[in-house]
């Protein structure tokens, strides 16, 4: 069953988690050119603006599929692209969290908002049971991130994650909804 984004897109007034856009090209290219991103996820490595275009077309096959919400982060000001965040649903009312910053938007909070942004929307309209954050133990500021959005490390899980060139160690981190903290005002 095809999915649809929020409308209005879900914003804290920094940042806004909205469809991803032929514009937002440069974004998907500058995340490929980090070995990390290009490892852990479907950005392809060294893209140029074709790889760019054919990876946002595949987010919107995703929503069409039915397979989860893909978001990209951008500002709330100027809208400009910086990130992705997906939620990926499963059938026990539980979604994964994926998530990824381009080297040029890092550093100031805009992975750990949208975490807390996705959480509450999902919490709120989607009434998920659970949400989980899977994390490469080599990637620290990401584990930094989860914490900072209310996650809960519940432990290591041995190769758990089939990554581009590779199976990987993964740490567990989730939320429930009682665990949520309080939010501001969010747009549904």
């Amino acid at each position: 069953m095809p999915l649809e984004l929020p409308y209005p897109p879900p914003t804290d007034g920094t940042v806004v988690l909205r469809g991803w856009r032929a514009g937002d090209a440069a974004t998907v290219v500058e995340a490929g050119t980090d070995p990390a991103i290009s490892e852990m996820t479907t950005v392809p490595p060294h893209c140029d603006r074709d790889g760019a275009l054919q990876w946002i077309a595949r987010q919107q096959q995703r929503l069409d599929e039915g397979t989860g919400y893909p978001f990209c982060i951008a500002g709330a000001g100027d809208d400009r692209a910086g990130g992705f965040i997906g939620l990926w649903l499963d059938a026990r009312l539980s979604a994964n969290l994926g998530y990824w910053v381009a080297p040029g938007s890092r550093g100031r909070g805009v992975a750990a908002r949208a975490v807390e942004l996705v959480s509450a929307w999902a919490f709120a309209r989607l009434r998920l049971a659970r949400l989980e954050i899977w994390v490469e133990p080599a990637n620290v500021a990401s584990q930094r991130v989860a914490e900072r959005a209310g996650f809960t490390h519940e432990g290591l899980l041995r190769s758990y994650v089939q990554l581009r060139t590779r199976r990987g160690d993964a740490h567990m981190y989730a939320r429930l909804p009682p665990d949520a903290p309080a939010q501001p005002a969010i747009a549904p």
